[in-house]
């Protein structure tokens, strides 16, 4: 019995013959291929992610409002070998994908019209590094030649109310943001009639958020407050987007589809 790449249990017997099987690995004599307890079979890879990034900031704050600003800058780089796969030279299947650059940059300000009103508002970019899964396919050996970062542009703004007393509290705001280049990988218990599950990863995901949302705190006495909330949104995909189909046991082709969700709703969210 085999689990999370390893034979796991004999069931009494005293090897496993992989190689009856086709061979896990590219460099197994058949004498190789009969596997012992904790031996290795199916997979054998390791990736390495490697990271580095700075950041600035700076803010002011004084009686009539405040205001802030930072930027940001980052470099991942990722490595996968496959100790089973022959990379064509005899050696393991080796893929890097040097180094690539991110950023973002963000700011915002708040100002106070009297002792009872203010109002802000807040702006962002962001260039994110795709995720190893959308440089490299570690389940096929496979490199992304052209990885796209994924973008992120935001935009929030509103104001609050305090009553002189502080027993009436209302906050309301407006929010938009749209995620470009998204990397996503979603599971799938039925690949197109395959009879069997897979991870799908799904490349250059378009998104757009933005809604209203509003608070309210009435506090009339020491003994009572009342709370209420209010959301409202509107989160749709921009965008149809190709989809890889990858089989949970490697024995499966990939297989490469169209998912049409364009001015579909982004779930997981109360709209």
């Amino acid at each position: 019995v085999a689990r999370d790449g390893k034979v796991d249990t004999m069931v009494g017997g005293t090897g496993y013959d992989d190689c009856g099987y086709g061979c896990s690995s590219d460099f197994w004599t058949a004498s190789d291929g009969i596997r012992g307890l904790g031996d290795r079979i199916a997979y054998n890879n390791t990736n390495t992610v490697n990271w580095i990034g700075a950041y600035a900031q700076a803010e002011k704050a004084t009686q009539e409002g405040s205001f802030y600003g930072m930027v940001g800058w980052a470099q991942n780089s990722y490595t996968y070998e496959d100790l089973f796969r022959d990379g064509g030279n005899g050696q393991p299947l080796q893929l890097e994908s040097g180094w690539i650059s991110g950023g973002q940059i963000k700011g915002g300000a708040s100002r106070n019209l009297n002792n009872e009103f203010s109002v802000f508002a807040n702006a962002g970019f962001v260039s994110k590094v795709p995720i190893f899964d959308g440089v490299i396919d570690d389940n096929n050996g496979v490199k992304n030649e052209n990885p796209q970062n994924e973008k992120f542009y935001s935009f929030e703004g509103g104001m609050s109310y305090r009553s002189e007393d502080r027993s009436l509290n209302f906050d309301a705001s407006f929010y938009w943001t749209e995620w470009k280049d998204r990397t996503r990988s979603v599971y799938d218990p039925n690949l197109l009639g395959l009879d069997q599950g897979g991870l799908v990863n799904l490349l250059g995901l378009d998104a757009r958020h933005m809604g209203i949302e509003a608070e309210v705190a009435y506090q009339p006495n020491d003994m009572f407050r009342f709370d209420g909330a209010a959301s409202v949104g509107n989160w749709k995909y921009l965008n149809d987007v190709v989809g890889q189909y990858k089989s949970e046991d490697q024995t499966a082709p990939t297989v490469t589809d169209t998912l049409f969700i364009s001015d579909l709703k982004v779930a997981d969210a109360p709209q």
